[in-house]
This record gives C-alpha cells, structure tokens and sequence, in this order.
C-alpha cells in the first residue's frame, strides 16, 4: 500500500541512495561468487560438500535461500535504483537493513560458538562486521534529510 512514487520522489533528491546500490550490488555479488566457489567444485566432482553431510541434509539451506531469493533481491534492487525506478527507491533501505539483522545474527552466532567450543571464523566475523558496519552508515545517509524539516514552535 505504500505509494512507492511518493517514497522514490523523496529519496531519489538523496544522492546516497546511488552509493546504497553500489554497496548492495557488491555484497550480492562478492557472496554469490563466494557460495557459487564452494557449491560448484563439489558439483563438478559429483560429491556432497562436508559442511552439508554433516548437517545431513541434501543442500545447504543458507545458500538455496541467499542464491534463490535474498541475492537476486539484492541485485534487482541495485539495478532498479540505479535506473531511478521507484521500487528500487523503496527497497534499497529494506535492503540494507536486512544485511545489517542478518550481519548481527551471525555475529551473535559465531560469538556465541567460541564459548561453546564450536568453529567460528575471525575473517567472516571482520567481514561480516563491515558490511554491518557500511549498511547502516549506508542506511543513515540514505535516511538523513527524507523528513519535513521545520521549526515546531511556529
């Protein structure tokens, strides 16, 4: 129900929402290429990846959910901004804050495992850690400026 041409007027007059595209379509891409490095080599060989046998599952659910639907989201946002549509307008925020929660959920995860005696990763933590970090200055930026501004005394 939202009037997305309403909402795209508004923050198109914000030039970070370009860069919010730009930093979208990197982190689709940079986690495509890094899921499609570990998914295709086992494919090629013909062999279930250790992570998701000993999951004993047939597929890594992360990855069917990210490549299926949160990375091509991403994409089609990043594109639909930087040709001025006004659903990319009204999604890249959604976007970007959706990297953000799911940034702290595995941030949380991995902190939470090395208490536990569980394997945890200090490059993803960094990794992940700046996308946090860069989405939500992203977001700021995008945001700051969108309300009335005004003296309410008057």
């Amino acid at each position: 129900a939202a009037d997305r041409e309403s909402v795209a007027r508004v923050l198109r007059k914000n030039p970070a929402l370009q860069h919010a595209a730009v930093l979208l379509g990197t982190i689709a891409v940079l986690f495509i290429v890094l899921w499609l490095s570990s998914i295709i080599p086992d494919i090629l060989a013909g062999t279930v990846p250790a992570d998701v046998a000993a999951m004993g599952l047939l597929v890594n659910p992360v990855h069917v959910l990210d490549l299926a639907f949160l990375l091509p989201g991403m994409l089609a946002t990043a594109y639909l901004v930087r040709r001025d549509g006004p659903t990319g307008c009204l999604m890249a925020v959604p976007m970007l804050v959706f990297a953000i929660t799911m940034g702290l959920g595995i941030v949380a995860m991995n902190l939470l495992s090395i208490p536990a005696g569980l394997p945890y990763s200090v490059p993803a933590l960094i990794m992940v850690t700046l996308i946090i970090v860069l989405c939500t200055v992203q977001v700021y930026r995008c945001l700051a400026g969108t309300g009335e501004t005004g003296d309410s005394s008057s």
